[in-house]
C-alpha cells in the first residue's frame, strides 16, 4: 500500500482544527449527558448486533408504527467516537414519531475504509430484514450522519456495493451534516496516513465521483466552518447533484462550527430535523 506522505498545510488547516474550537470539549460533554438521559428515559434496545465484528452494533429507539426509521451514523474521521455519545439524536425524532437506529461500525486503521463502508451496508440490510422484528413497523428510512458519518451516509445511498441486497432498500432521503463528499483533499493531510487512505480509495469512495442517489438530500453545514467544509465539500456536492436535477437543499446553520452543529440536532426546532420532517411529510413517507 503506497500513501503519499506529503502534507499541504493549507489543506490540513481546512480539515484539522480542533485547537481552533476549544468549545468542542463542552459539546462532547453536553451530548454525552443528553445521550445518557435519552437511554434512561426512552424505550430502547441497546448494542444489538448486525454483524460479527464487536463494533457492528446498533442502539434502537422505538417510535410509532408506520412512521419512518431514521438511521444515524456518527463522525470521528472514521477512526474514533462511539454511538453512545449520539443517542441524543433520537429524542427529537422519537417525539415526532420516528424510530431511530444509531450505528456503531469498525474503526480505522484496524479496519480499512472499504471495510467500514461494507459494515454500514450490512447494517442497512439488517435493518431492512432481521432488524425489522426489533422495531415498530416502518415503510421507509432516512439515512443521516455527521462529518465522516455524512460521508458514509452519502456513500451508502449512492452505491450498490454498500448494501449486500443492492439498491432495494426503502430509503426515502439522506441528510448529511458537515459531510465529506470528496476524499481527495484528505490525501494531502495527516489523516491519509492515520487511516491508511490510498489514492485509489479516495477516488472510488468519494460520493461526488459516483452515480448519485436519486432521492432527496439535505446538506447541512455550519456557517462558521472552514471553506473546506462549506465550499470544497458541501457546495461542490450540492452543485454536482443540481447539475443532474436532483432534489438537494443546502441548510446553512447560523453561528455553528464543525462541533457546535451537533447542537442543532438536540433541538425540537432544529433546522436539520425540521427539513427532514418537512420532506417526509410532503412526500407522503410519514403519516399525517
Amino acid at each position: 500500500m503506497t500513501i503519499d506522505p506529503t502534507i499541504d498545510p493549507a489543506i490540513e488547516s481546512q480539515y484539522f482544527f480542533s485547537a481552533r474550537y476549544p468549545e468542542r470539549r463542552h459539546v462532547y460533554d453536553a451530548i454525552d449527558r443528553l445521550s445518557a438521559d435519552v437511554r434512561s428515559t426512552h424505550a430502547c434496545t441497546l448494542d444489538v448486533p448486525y454483524g460479527s465484528h464487536p463494533l457492528e452494533r446498533a442502539d434502537l429507539f422505538a417510535g410509532e408504527v408506520d412512521a419512518p426509521l431514521l438511521v444515524f451514523i456518527h463522525g470521528g474521521y472514521w477512526r474514533s467516537m462511539d454511538k453512545r455519545s449520539f443517542a441524543f439524536v433520537a429524542r427529537p425524532f422519537v417525539k415526532l414519531g420516528y424510530s431511530v437506529a444509531v450505528l456503531n461500525y469498525p474503526l480505522a486503521p484496524e479496519t480499512l475504509l472499504t471495510g467500514i463502508v461494507a459494515s454500514i451496508g450490512r447494517a442497512l440490510h439488517w435493518l431492512d430484514t432481521a432488524g425489522r422484528a426489533q422495531l415498530p413497523r416502518f415503510s421507509s428510512m432516512v439515512i443521516a450522519g455527521h462529518s465522516a458519518g455524512g460521508h458514509l451516509a452519502a456513500l451508502a445511498v449512492a452505491t450498490s456495493f454498500a448494501a449486500p441486497a443492492g439498491r432495494g432498500l426503502p430509503i426515502a432521503g439522506c441528510a448529511c451534516i458537515s459531510g465529506i463528499f470528496d476524499l481527495e483533499p484528505l490525501m494531502k493531510t495527516s489523516l491519509a496516513q492515520q487511516i491508511c487512505l490510498t489514492p485509489a480509495d479516495a477516488k472510488a469512495l468519494s460520493p461526488i465521483r459516483l452515480s448519485p442517489f436519486g432521492g432527496w438530500m439535505i446538506l447541512g453545514v455550519g456557517a462558521e466552518e472552514t471553506t473546506g467544509f462549506i465550499d470544497s465539500q458541501t457546495r461542490r456536492f450540492a452543485a454536482y447533484r443540481a447539475s443532474r436535477s436532483l432534489d438537494t437543499t443546502v441548510t446553512m446553520l447560523p453561528a455553528r462550527n464543525h462541533y457546535t452543529v451537533l447542537m442543532d440536532l438536540t433541538r425540537d426546532d432544529g433546522l436539520v430535523l425540521s427539513a427532514i420532517d418537512a420532506r417526509m411529510s410532503r412526500t407522503g413517507c410519514k403519516p399525517a
